[in-house]
């Protein structure tokens, strides 16, 4: 009889997990490691994020929530469930959300809405690295069939089966039904996407039975999958382009877009290209408004646009300057909000920490393409064309309403060591048309250390393919607030 019921449950787990998609179990822990390693550390940057995660429960509908965009594979309604992968249907969830007036303040029922959407951001962003090779990037599967000679099949079943016997206990603990279906179904209208109530039902309720029976139903099967597939198993979390380490950074970056948009506020920070796959279509739409270069006194005439540092500090003589524009032609000029606020992440400190002012620009100027080194690059190379530099830099307005911030900060704190200025005044002027929004700069007060920043590009922490692929997560933000 258990091995009827184990027969069963495997066969239950491979009829329905769709051909080219990450399993469940991983889908869920990518998204439960977002929520661990960013989310709930959001709290100041977008209030009422990270208290959503303080609860549990919500914990456990994003966990389990991870995998409801398969909902329609395995002869359900195929073009349906693969549309619930893409921006238009991501687009359609967060206007539902704002029509029925959702705030940072949500109540109870409210976060666990949004703990569920965010569970499907995270499993759609995370289909795109593991799936598709983009810019020289191979995806991970790209990679499993490179070096274990696997088809995606078997690197897609195969870690799924290997992830359910990881502490097993702790997944299912995890798991919470839940199906804010009559929210779900506006959804679908609003998207134009074909279905009914019975389908999905149907499909969220299968996508639930196959994380609880996965354990079971695939634990016969370890020892020759792991045969078949040593660099995928070893690799899986590490990998720097479609890991878990990196799909959890990247899942931050548009569960934090997306969970601005839904309460009518606008996070905007530089998002993983990804090739813009199905961009004809819409289906994957980037943020990618984000310029940025570091400017060096001692070194006029580099540029720096293509680093993955940005530096502000130093002494006379050696001081360093950093340039920041964000693109906001997409929102409308009488976009409302309360608080216009500049995040940036500390990577580290050099000598006494400096005190930082953000000045309003007065210029033009040209990003470039300047860079010393791919990873971990500071100094760029001499400038091209019209490229910012310290010598051909625009000028900085004055400050005076503008708060300034110190770089003294504990970098070992969770989530991120982030400073951040009250821009709201700057923005404003760029929003109304009273100025061009040619961005802000941050310059040091008085002499000091040199703090480095994340920049809109930081990406891989070296060479090594293994390195995790996180920082996508640190880069600059620049957050509106209803």
């Amino acid at each position: 009889m258990r091995g009827s019921l184990l027969c069963a449950a495997l066969l239950l787990f491979l009829a329905c997990h769709p051909a080219h998609a990450i399993g469940g179990r991983i889908h869920a822990e990518i998204g439960m490691k977002c929520v661990d390693d960013y989310l709930v550390h959001s709290e100041a940057m977008l209030p009422g994020l990270g208290k959503l995660f303080s609860r549990r429960d919500n914990r456990r509908i994003l966990y389990q929530a991870c995998a409801f965009p398969d909902w329609g594979y395995g002869g359900i309604n195929q073009d349906a469930g693969e549309a619930s992968h893409w921006h238009p249907f991501m687009r359609a969830y967060a206007d539902v959300f704002r029509d029925k007036g959702f705030t940072p303040a949500l109540d109870a029922g409210s976060q666990q809405e949004m703990a569920f959407f965010l569970g499907a951001v995270c499993h759609n962003i995370a289909d795109l690295p593991w799936h598709f090779s983009s810019d020289g990037n191979p995806s991970f599967l790209a990679m499993s069939d490179r070096i274990d000679g696997a088809g995606h099949t078997d690197t897609e079943i195969g870690s799924d089966v290997l992830r359910y016997q990881k502490d097993r206990l702790w997944h299912w603990s995890n798991l919470l039904y839940y199906a804010p279906m009559d929210t779900l179904m506006e959804v679908f209208i609003r998207a134009g996407v074909e279905t009914n109530r019975k389908e999905v039902e149907r499909g969220i309720f299968r996508e639930g039975l196959v994380l609880w029976a996965g354990p079971p139903a695939t634990a016969w099967f370890v020892d020759d999958i792991r045969r078949k597939i040593p660099w995928a198993e070893k690799h899986i979390e590490d990998y720097y382009f479609g890991g878990i380490n990196h799909n959890a950074a990247a899942c931050a970056v548009w569960c934090r877009y997306w969970y601005a948009e839904s309460v009518g506020a606008h996070c905007l920070q530089q998002m993983p290209a990804y090739g813009a796959k199905h961009k004809d279509t819409g289906g994957y739409r980037p943020y990618l408004g984000v310029a940025d270069a570091a400017l060096a006194e001692d070194l006029p005439e580099n540029n720096t646009g293509m680093e993955s540092f940005l530096t502000v500090g130093g002494a006379a003589g050696a001081r360093r300057v950093s340039l920041l524009r964000f693109d906001l032609t997409h929102l409308p000029a009488d976009t409302a909000f309360s608080r216009a606020t500049l995040w940036m992440c500390l990577s580290g400190v050099d000598g006494t920490p400096p005190v930082i002012e953000a000045l309003g620009l007065t210029g033009s100027w040209g990003e470039g393409a300047g860079q010393s080194d791919p990873f971990n690059g500071k100094t760029g190379r001499v400038s091209e064309g019209g490229e910012v530099s310290w010598t051909n830099r625009p000028g900085m307005t004055d400050s005076t309403d503008v708060p300034r911030a110190a770089a003294d900060v504990d970098l070992r704190q969770p989530g991120g060591a982030w400073l951040s200025w009250d821009i709201t005044g700057l923005v404003r002027e760029w929003m109304r048309g009273d100025e061009h929004n040619h961005g802000v700069g941050l310059a040091p007060v008085g002499d000091g250390g040199v703090a480095e920043f994340y920049s809109s590009q930081a990406f891989r922490a070296g060479p090594d393919g293994y390195c995790g692929g996180t920082r996508i997560a640190f880069r600059p933000m620049l957050v509106l607030l209803p």
